[in-house]
C-alpha cells in the first residue's frame, strides 16, 4: 500500500534511526542532532527506513551540495577512504569545492527572487554567487542587501531594493518574508484576517523605506537610489482622514526579539571578537610588509621625476585625491532608517531570522520544512519540530551564520 504523504513526510523526519544505524561495520555516533530530533520524535509514530548504501550516499550528498552527479575519478577516490570516514570526509570536501558556489547561488537567488531583466539584477546575482563562495557571513550579506544605496550595476546590492522598484510598501512585505519568513502584506490593506498583523504595524515596516526612491537619469538612463528628505509613508491611510491630517509614520519593528543574549549569542560575540582580533593581526602585519617594501621604491619614483617636480608635491597629491574621491557616496546618501532596520532584521535575539533560513535550507535538503509553506511562519502555522528548528537556529547564530556549517 503506498505510504500517505503524511507518512512519507514523517520518514523524511525520522532521522532518529541513526541512533542505532551502521556505516558498513562502523556504528554511527549520535550527533545532538540527532539527540534532539530522537526527542521529539519519542512519542510520534514515526516510519523509518534503513539506511542507504555507500554509493547511493555520494549520489545524493553530491547532487544536494554541488548540484550534480559525481564523476568516475570521484567515486574512486571516495571508496578509497576507510568507510568509518568516507561520508563525513566526502561533506568536508564538497563543501570547498567550485560547484558549490553555483549551486547555493541559485537557493539563494530563489530565496531573494533575483529576477535577471530587473535593474541590477544581473550584477546583484554575480554579487550573491561571490558572497556565497567566498563564504560571506549570512547576516552581513542580508545587511548590506536591505541598506545598500547607489547605481544599479555599479553597486550590485541595490539590486535587491530596485527589483521592487524602491516602494516602500512592496519592500516592507519582501523583507518580512524573504529574510524572516512571516506573510504581512495582507496587513497593508486591512488588520490581518488570519493572522495578529495590524495594519497600523505593515505602515511601521514600510517607514523604514519611506524615504527611499528610485530615480532615472534623463541623460545617461542611468537608474539609482536616493534618500528623499521626506517620507512616502503616512498616517493614517490615504482615504481614512483627510490629508491635511496625515502625518509621516515612525518605523517601528514589528517583531519580537528575545529579552536577552541567549548562549549562542554569547557564543556568537566571542567568535567574531576571536575573528576581528585575527583580521586585525594579519592587517597589521600586512601593512608593515607593504611599508618596509614599498618606501624604498617610492622614494627612487619620485626622485626621477624631472627637476621641476618637486619632491613632496602637495598640491599634486591634493588634485588627485580629489579625483579619486567617490563623489557617488555624497550624492547616494546611506539610510540611517535602513540601517537601523538590517540591524533588527539580523539581530542574533531576532528568532525569526535565524529560524527562516534554517527552514528553508531543511526544506531543500529533506524535501520539507519544519513550516509549510516555508515562508508563512505564524501562530497558527508552528513548526512541526521546534525543538530542532530552534537548535538548528542557535548553532546557526553561534557559529557566526555560516551557510557551509549549517547545510554540513
Amino acid at each position: 500500500m503506498p505510504m500517505s504523504r503524511h507518512s512519507a513526510w514523517l520518514v523524511a523526519f525520522g532521522l532518529s534511526t541513526v541512533l542505532s544505524s551502521t556505516f558498513g561495520s562502523v556504528a554511527l555516533a549520535a550527533s545532538p542532532l540527532d539527540k534532539v530530533l530522537a526527542q521529539e520524535n519519542a512519542d510520534r509514530k514515526v516510519q523509518t527506513t534503513a539506511t542507504i548504501d555507500d554509493l547511493a550516499f555520494l549520489r545524493r550528498v553530491t547532487v544536494d551540495i554541488i548540484g550534480r552527479i559525481p564523476t568516475d575519478a570521484e567515486i574512486k577516490q571516495y571508496q578509497a577512504w576507510s568507510a568509518g570516514e568516507r561520508r563525513s570526509k566526502v561533506v568536508d570536501k564538497l563543501l570547498q569545492d567550485q560547484g558549490f558556489g553555483d549551486r547555493w547561488t541559485v537557493f539563494m537567488a530563489d530565496l531573494l527572487r533575483i529576477r535577471s531583466n530587473a535593474d541590477g539584477g544581473s550584477a546583484l546575482q554575480a554579487w550573491v554567487h561571490k558572497a556565497v563562495t567566498d563564504g560571506m557571513p549570512y547576516d552581513l550579506m542580508c545587511q548590506q542587501l536591505i541598506t545598500a544605496s547607489g547605481k544599479a550595476n555599479k553597486i550590485p546590492e541595490v539590486g535587491f531594493v530596485l527589483n521592487d522598484q524602491a516602494d516602500a510598501m512592496a519592500l516592507a512585505a519582501a523583507t518580512s518574508q524573504v529574510f524572516m519568513g512571516v506573510r504581512i502584506a495582507c496587513a497593508q490593506c486591512h488588520d490581518h484576517p488570519f493572522d495578529v498583523w495590524k495594519r497600523e504595524q505593515f505602515y511601521g515596516m514600510a517607514a523604514y523605506f519611506g524615504k527611499l526612491g528610485r530615480q532615472e537619469s534623463d541623460l545617461t538612463k542611468a537608474i539609482f537610489t536616493v534618500e528623499k528628505a521626506q517620507t512616502s509613508v503616512k498616517w493614517p491611510p490615504e482615504g481614512v482622514v483627510p490629508e491635511a491630517e496625515r502625518k509621516p509614520m515612525e518605523p517601528k519593528f514589528p517583531f519580537e526579539l528575545d529579552a536577552k543574549d541567549g548562549p549562542h549569542v554569547m557564543r556568537l560575540v566571542s567568535l567574531r571578537k576571536e575573528q576581528e582580533a585575527a583580521k586585525l593581526a594579519a592587517n597589521k602585519k600586512d601593512s608593515i610588509d607593504d611599508l618596509l617594501g614599498g618606501a624604498s621604491e617610492k622614494l627612487k619614483n619620485r626622485t626621477n621625476k624631472s627637476k621641476t617636480n618637486d619632491l613632496f608635491d602637495v598640491a599634486g597629491e591634493a588634485k588627485q585625491q580629489a579625483r579619486d574621491l567617490k563623489v557617488d557616496q555624497d550624492i547616494y546618501r546611506q539610510s540611517q532608517l535602513r540601517r537601523e532596520l538590517a540591524d533588527l532584521v539580523t539581530n542574533p535575539r531576532n528568532r525569526a531570522f535565524s529560524r527562516n533560513i534554517v527552514n528553508r535550507v531543511w526544506n531543500d535538503l529533506l524535501g520539507r520544512g519544519f513550516v509549510m509553506p516555508i515562508d508563512d511562519f505564524s501562530e497558527a502555522n508552528t513548526p512541526s519540530h521546534p525543538q530542532t528548528l530552534d537548535y538548528l537556529s542557535d548553532e546557526f547564530v553561534a557559529g557566526g551564520y555560516d551557510l557551509r556549517n549549517l547545510i554540513k
